[in-house]
Parts: structure tokens; C-alpha cells; sequence
């Protein structure tokens, strides 16, 4: 605070020699330094620029050509609006750390820049006649300038470098859209400028993590999540996969640990379906063929509709996965994994095989080796899909699986899995498994939305199954009722059984899938009243819920200006609240 008692002494001198005219208060902004906390005056001093305006012109016209472009593209606008209204570039800065100026003053303040003092000497020489001494600019450039220089200076540039043949321009840059001015427009100007090419061919804008309400963070807000804790309390791979799965384009991530844990079960989930395959399927499998052939889809043979269905899901997902990755729709890749692994896999695939591969009988005993051989073929594959999002886990378990060999030791360097040739092979059997399945759905879905426990098996004559597709029901559900049986808990179903049709207490149940209609008469083993209740209170809340979406979209600033994903994402609530308000009411009336 000395220089403002400094500036009252110098009133006090001002007023005793009768030079003070007055004295007046101005209110200003005043600027603090967010460091020192102190307060901030200009000072004028000479600085160094660079004339941003000659080097912008090109850097604006690679991008409308497409010979660089954004991921999303509406970055475009914001590089646009920087570049279109650009001024002049101060590159000098009065700090200890950084590049020093190349420039030399001789005593006059006449300067010379040069590669060195030596190079700077014999220009003074020339310009003075005689040798003089110099003395270097003790300012050092703009951290963005050294790095805007980053692309080509570090392949050898100005020499004409095998790496900077090989590797500039580079392919794609990855950053944060807050310094797309700051750093990409930058690189931009100088690779044209000094290489005559875009330093990069695209640039992908990765989502910014915020805290939990949306903030950047920031140690002086103290709202800084240490990713190392976070990885410490729940594992790297949950707080990668986790990042992946949040990182949607156009919009930055809220970080909560909570969020966290539901991918940490994730991870848990692949080691133990793990620990279930290498322990159960492993000793049953053909193994050495599925190696042999490096785990490829096209070679393994399978007869039965469930290996079938399993392997066209495997390779949609695969196919999925490749197209969000190459689109970096890197949330979609985790989604589509997430989905596949746990439902598909777990809670499907490994639950219809369970019976066979616990079964003794010898008739059994080719099923439990063609089921077992998927159920390796397709963990393999898995972590091979999931592997750039979460390296240790799995290749912890395929280090386990002892699925390396001479030319890849290791699960990076496997090749990415790609889908089935043609899916089409599969297509009739895939289709009656997912009808099985759907119908399955329904029943556990109305099971407990009645709060009906498994325990409690619906008796004979109380469930039908509905279809103008009489080969479809029968190749689906008399064919594999056994599974539904023991994974949906009823004695029975019947086909197109017309005593149910208008039965007082039969809940119809539409199946989004081939037109199946499920009736099931709740009338023969549960309270109807008691079901009612139930109905009603799940039919108030999604009526709460449905009310609540039209108004947001009735709301035009909402469906303006919000986010095209969330608005997006919000009709497609309306939509499913809107269904199964209908659903409700249809089981209330029939009830």
C-alpha cells in the first residue's frame, strides 16, 4: 500500500507550494489480480505485436473449404466470430519463464532480430559501421505464441525432417473449446503461415468437466474434484469409462462422485461375469479353436437359436461402437457397451444357458460345449470393444483368459472387433429369441409394477399369448416356454386363448415387438383391489410426469434456445411417459 501513501504525500506537497486547484472522488472499476489480490494499473511500456489481421485471412478460408473442420461444427461459429474480428497480437510478456525475445537494442534503441547474439552482432556492425554492444529484450513471448509454433517445431522444422514429412499435417487434434481462440486459431495462422498447410485436418471439442452444479472448476472456488482421489475410493477404469459415458458432444460434464459409482458397479459386474466364465464355461469350451482362429465371428459354427440371437447382438454392438467411435460420439460407444454386456450378456445370454451348463445328462452335453464356446467367444470379444475405455480391468481379464499369443501379448495389440458379414444368416432365429424375450420382459415388468414376487408362480390358464402370426407363436413360445418358465415364473401359456379376451381382471399388455399381445388374469392369483391401487398410483405419477414435459416444450424459449440433445431428449420423455400413461389406463380399465 505504499504507493497510495506515496500519492497522498505528493498531494500534501502539491497543496503546500498552492499548486492543488481541487480535489474530486471518482467512482471506476478497479481490477484486482486474481493471485495477488492486489489492484491493477496500467502502465504504458512497449510491447511486441504480431499483425493478426495478414495472418487470419488464410486460417479463415481453410476452414470454410473444409481443408480443417470442427467436431461439432458449430464450433465453427465461434472460431469465425474470433477470427473475423481479430486485432492485433501482443506477444511480449514481462515474466521470468518462457521463450526470451530473439531481439537485441543497441544504445540508440535501434533493434535487431536475429538466431543468436552472434547473428544479431554482425547486424549492428553493418548498421553502425563499427562494433558495438547490444543489450537482449528481457521479455519473453506469449506462452500461446511458443505453442502455436507446437505442430511443426517439434517435428524439426525449418529443416525438412523425415518426421515433419511423415507427421504434419497431423490428423486430429483434441481440445477444450475454451481455448479454440487462444490455441487453435493460433496453430492455424502459423502452420499456414510458415508451412504453407492446416497443422491439423479436424478438431474435435471435448466437453469441459464442471463440479456437480455445473461450475468450472477452479482452486480459488475450492471446487477442484483430484481425479487421483476419485481413482483411489473407486478405480481408474470406473472414473475413465465414467468420463467417456458423460462426454455426449455439445455438452460439457457435470462431475459428481456419485455418478461415479454406478460405472465403478459396472466394472464389478465384467469381473464377476468374468470370474463366472473363466470358472464354469472355460473347462467346457473349445478353447484352442476359438484361439486358433483369434476368436473370429465368421468361423465359429453354431446350431442353436440362442448362440445365433447372441452373435447378431454382439455384432450389432460391435458395429454400434464403431460408428459412435469414428463419429467421436464417445457416450454413445460406452452406452451401447454398457447395455450389451450387462442386459444382453449378463442378464440374458449367461441366464439362458445356466440350465444346460449345470445339467449332467449326456444329451446335454454338446449344447453345454457350443454354449460355453460363446459365452468365452463373446467375453473376448467384449474386452476387446471395451478396452480403450477401461485398459486394466480388461486386460487383467484377458491375461486371465490366456488368450495371448507370439504376435500380441498383449489386448492393445489385438485387432478391433468388426461386425458379421451378414447378419441376415441369423435373422429367422434372432428373431424368435427376441420375441421370447420381449414377452418374458412384459411378464416380470407386470409382475412388478403389481409388486407380484417371484416366489409366487401365476398358475395354469391364467397367461395367453396373442399374435395374427401363428408360426411366430409357435416357433417362439412353445419352443422355448422352458426358458420362460424358470426366468418369468408360470405354470403355463396359452396361444390366442379367446376365454381371456373379455374376462373381467385381465390386464392386456401390448409387446413392442411382431404385434404379441400378452393377457394375463390377475382374478386367479392376486387381490384386484389391492392391484388397482397400485395401477392408480403409478398412473398419477406419469400423468405428474407427462404434464410436466408439455409444459417445458409448450414453453418456445425452452425449445429456442435449450440445448438440441435436451430438447430432443425431452420429447422422447413425453413420449414414453404418454405411452405408458395409456398402458396404465388400458390395465385399469380392464381391471
Amino acid at each position: 500500500w505504499e504507493r497510495f501513501k506515496a500519492r497522498e504525500k505528493i498531494l500534501k506537497h502539491l497543496e503546500a507550494a498552492g499548486l492543488l486547484r481541487e480535489t474530486e472522488k471518482q467512482k471506476h472499476a478497479v481490477p484486482y489480480g486474481d493471485r495477488s489480490g492486489t489492484i491493477i494499473e496500467p502502465r504504458l511500456t512497449d510491447q511486441w505485436f504480431v499483425d493478426a489481421k495478414k495472418l487470419a485471412g488464410p486460417a479463415i478460408q481453410a476452414v470454410e473449404s473444409g481443408a480443417m473442420q470442427f467436431t461439432p461444427k458449430n464450433w465453427e461459429k465461434t472460431y469465425f466470430e474470433w477470427m473475423r474480428n481479430i486485432q492485433p497480437w501482443c506477444i511480449s510478456r514481462q515474466l521470468w519463464w518462457g521463450h526470451q525475445i530473439p531481439a537485441w537494442y543497441g544504445e540508440d534503441g535501434h533493434f535487431f532480430v536475429a538466431r543468436s547474439e552472434e547473428e544479431a552482432l554482425i547486424q549492428a556492425k553493418e548498421h553502425y559501421g563499427k562494433e558495438v554492444s547490444l543489450s537482449r529484450d528481457p521479455d519473453v513471448l506469449d506462452t500461446w505464441f511458443s505453442s502455436a509454433l507446437w505442430p511443426f517445431s517439434t517435428l524439426g522444422w525449418p529443416e525438412e525432417t523425415q518426421k515433419l514429412k511423415d507427421y504434419y499435417p497431423t490428423s486430429l487434434l483434441t481440445t477444450s473449446f475454451d481455448i479454440i481462440f487462444f490455441w487453435v486459431a493460433r496453430m492455424m495462422m502459423m502452420g499456414l503461415h510458415f508451412t504453407g498447410q492446416v497443422p491439423f485436418k479436424e478438431v474435435y471439442i471435448h466437453a469441459l468437466i464442471r463440479d456437480a452444479k455445473g461450475q468450472k472448476m477452479s482452486k480459488s472456488k475450492g471446487n477442484v474434484i483430484d481425479p487421483l482421489e476419485i481413482m483411489d475410493r473407486h478405480g481408474t477404469d470406473a472414473f475413465r469409462f465414467s468420463l467417456v459415458a458423460f462426454a455426449a458432444q455439445g455438452r460439457d460434464i457435470k462431475l459428481s462422485e456419485e455418478r461415479i459409482l454406478g460405472y465403478r458397479n459396472f466394472c464389478n459386474k465384467i469381473w464377476n461375469a468374468a470370474r463366472l466364465v473363466l470358472s464354469t464355461s472355460l473347462k467346457h469350451a473349445d478353447f484352442e479353436a476359438l484361439k486358433q482362429k483369434d476368436f473370429d465371428l465368421e468361423s465359429i459354427k453354431v446350431t442353436h437359436p440362442i448362440s445365433q440371437w447372441i452373435l447378431v447382438e454382439l455384432s450389432k454392438c460391435i458395429a454400434r461402437t464403431r460408428h459412435a467411435l469414428e463419429s467421436y460420439r464417445f457416450n454413445e460407444a460406452a452406452e451401447v457397451n454398457y447395455q450389451f454386456f450387462w442386459s444382453t450378456y449378463c442378464d440374458w445370454f449367461l441366464e439362458l444357458i445356466k440350465p444346460s451348463q449345470q445339467s449332467e445328462e449326456p444329451q446335454h452335453q454338446s449344447l453345454k460345449k457350443e454354449f460355453a464356446t460363446i459365452a468365452v467367444l463373446i467375453l473376448e470379444k467384449s474386452l476387446r470393444l471395451m478396452h480403450p475405455m477401461m485398459p486394466f480391468l480388461t486386460e487383467e481379464i484377458w491375461q486371465k483368459l490366456e488368450a495371448a499369443s507370439k504376435d500380441a501379448k498383449f489386448l492393445m495389440q489385438k485387432t478391433y472387433p468388426k461386425p458379421l458379414q451378414d447378419e441376415n444368416n441369423y435373422a429367422a432365429e434372432y428373431e424368435k429369441i427376441t420375441a421370447a424375450i420381449k414377452v418374458i420382459e412384459k411378464i416380470r415388468s407386470i409382475r412388478m409394477q403389481l409388486a407380484v414376487p417371484l416366489s409366487q408362480i401365476i398358475p395354469e390358464g391364467c397367461l395367453s399369448i396373442y399374435s395374427n402370426d401363428q408360426k411366430l407363436l409357435k416357433e417362439t413360445i412353445d419352443d422355448f416356454s422352458h426358458y420362460a418358465v424358470n426366468l418369468a415364473k408360470f405354470k403355463s401359456m396359452d396361444l390366442n386363448n379367446p376365454k381371456l379376451e373379455n374376462k373381467k381382471g385381465v390386464i392386456k399388455a401390448v409387446i413392442d415387438y411382431k404385434d404379441l399381445v400378452l393377457r394375463l388374469d390377475l382374478s386367479g392369483f392376486t387381490d384386484l383391489e389391492e392391484a388397482k391401487k397400485i395401477l392408480q398410483k403409478d398412473r398419477d405419477h406419469y400423468q405428474k410426469l407427462l404434464i410436466g414435459a408439455e409444459k417445458t416444450l409448450a414453453n418456445p424459449k425452452f425449445v429456442q434456445n435449450a440445448d438440441p440433445v435436451v430438447v430432443a431428449e425431452t420429447k422422447d420423455k413425453q413420449a414414453s411417459y404418454a405411452l405408458r400413461l395409456r398402458e396404465l389406463e388400458e390395465a385399469l380399465s380392464s381391471l
